[in-house]
């Protein structure tokens, strides 16, 4: 219906090709980290660890998300690829000791 548009939309059309197609063009993917509480991880990991699903639901999806996660790390003492959330909430306790002198919470609370 408007011929005038096909000139204005080949020309998009070329623009847009000749950038998302060069040489070296890499896909990139997007990941949004939603963080667990430590105080639900540590259930949640040390029955994992022995074989158990906890019956408490809010510790059976932190079980859940453990097993899912894509970013897992080897642990420093054997080796053994662990859950990032399990490393940094449950088995560095004298790493999270130190952040926490370093890096203390403050609470705001009103006067």
């Amino acid at each position: 219906r408007e011929p005038r548009a096909v000139p204005e939309l080949a020309g998009w059309a070329r623009r847009f090709v000749a950038r998302g197609w060069r040489p070296g063009f890499r896909a990139v993917t997007y990941v949004m980290h939603a963080f667990m509480d430590a105080r639900d991880v540590r259930p949640a990991w040390e029955a994992l660890q022995r074989g158990e699903v906890s019956d408490d639901p809010r510790i059976r999806e932190t079980q859940e998300r453990l097993q899912a996660c894509s970013y897992a790390m080897a642990h420093p003492d054997d080796g053994v690829l662990v859950p990032a959330c399990a490393q940094h909430s449950v088995l560095d306790p004298l790493e999270n000791e130190a952040l926490a002198a370093l890096l203390p919470l403050v609470s705001h609370s009103a006067s």
